[in-house]
């Protein structure tokens, strides 16, 4: 393209209505070196850029890395301070931390004490301390601080004679009954399940389906516990049976139309999409 025609079709350019002049530039003197330059007029910079990057003798990125290995040598201060209801010790913390816990403790040991409880092992009868939150109203299993170690859990469980087997047939009973209810009748999981004996294999070795039904291994220890106590008191077996039977399988009825309503407005959901 000749030189002629390519300076009239930048000038033409340069007029278009479509491509304003951009005129809001000014000039500037480097009170450095002296060179005058054209930039922005809201650049308040009074040097050019070779100028402010060597001011200090050294780069941008090397004066960027030196200013933040200062800032790491700094000693850490935070604006915000909270104090123990422990031990009344002011101790540095942030808004996250205050936000998403309950009790804000200045260590492991006070949250501990602050946020323990007194208790008795119901195996040994030793005195221990557990967080509240683990403490409930009814005997569950050894998370809920009834039981100051795991061995005097299982000791306590062991107090009735226990029986290993559970007959010839019990691994075809077992599929059975997991074929017929394969959920957890106390929280629906379906993951982990175990078959429960409602009335305890050891005392009446009874495999009938009525004395049977699915919990995942969590429900399982929770209602093993329960039904540990309630056999110690001397409770006669069939009134466990119809006792513990009755509250378990109206459980079992709810969890299951819970689950189908649930398995429903999944399927409704998916149509839809």
């Amino acid at each position: 393209m000749p030189e002629r025609v390519l300076r009239d079709l930048v000038v033409e350019r340069a007029a278009s209505p479509s491509r304003p002049q951009n005129r809001s530039f000014r000039s500037r003197v480097c009170d450095i070196c002296g060179r005058v330059d054209t930039i922005r007029a809201d650049t308040k910079a009074t040097r050019c850029s070779a100028c402010a990057r060597h001011a200090n003798g050294m780069t941008g990125a090397e004066r960027w890395r030196e200013i933040a290995r200062k800032r790491r040598e700094l000693p850490f201060s935070p604006s915000i301070q909270a104090t123990c209801p422990q031990c009344g010790v002011s101790f540095p913390t942030t808004n996250y931390a205050i936000r998403m816990t309950k009790v804000h403790c200045c260590s492991r040991n006070c949250r501990w004490l602050y946020c323990g409880a007194q208790r008795t092992c119901k195996s040994c009868g030793q005195q221990f301390r557990a967080i509240k939150s683990q403490v409930k109203g009814i005997a569950r299993s050894n998370s809920s601080a009834n039981f100051c170690s795991r061995q005097c859990y299982h000791r306590w469980l062991c107090k009735p004679d226990r029986v290993s087997g559970r007959g010839s047939q019990w691994m075809r009973t077992r599929k059975a009954v997991l074929a017929g209810a394969p959920f957890c009748a106390q929280c629906g999981s379906r993951r982990r399940l175990d078959v429960h004996h409602i009335v305890p294999f050891r005392i009446t070795h009874d495999n009938r389906l009525v004395n049977l039904i699915p919990l995942c291994k969590g429900c399982h220890k929770v209602v093993e516990s329960i039904l540990n106590d309630a056999v110690l008191t001397g409770i006669p077996p069939g009134v466990l049976l119809i006792a513990f039977g009755s509250m378990l399988r109206e459980r079992q009825v709810a969890t299951f139309i819970k689950l189908r309503e649930v398995a429903r407005n999944g399927k409704s959901l998916r149509a839809q999409c």
